[in-house]
């Protein structure tokens, strides 16, 4: 019975927010996010359902697809709702055509 109320939609993520991404496209976070939660855990369990998803999962996904992602968390804003906050690498370096590297941290912008 209550596998019944966790695939009719019950506990499911609605809403998914995606904070803090600059050079990563945030609709595509959302649409790599959504490609996960359509699966399901143990062929049973909805992964989109509030009670059972697997954050440290998730996240592994989101940096597996993203490599300019440093980090991610996930966590819950409401009921139906799910936070990404993600963090992204900082260009350290600029690699010209030439040989020669220029340290963006000794550039005043």
């Amino acid at each position: 019975m209550i596998v019944v109320g966790l695939n009719r939609g019950w506990g499911a993520f609605r809403t998914i927010t995606i904070l803090g991404a600059r050079a990563i496209d945030p609709e595509n976070v959302r649409v790599q996010v959504e490609k996960y939660l359509a699966s399901s855990r143990w062929w049973v369990i909805p992964r989109r359902n509030a009670l059972f998803y697997d954050q440290s999962a998730l996240v592994s996904f989101l940096r597996a697809n993203f490599p300019r992602m440093k980090a991610a968390t996930a966590s819950l804003g409401s009921w139906n709702t799910l936070n990404i906050t993600v963090y992204e690498r900082d260009a350290q370096n600029l690699f010209c055509s030439t040989t020669q590297t220029i340290d963006l941290d000794l550039i005043a912008c």
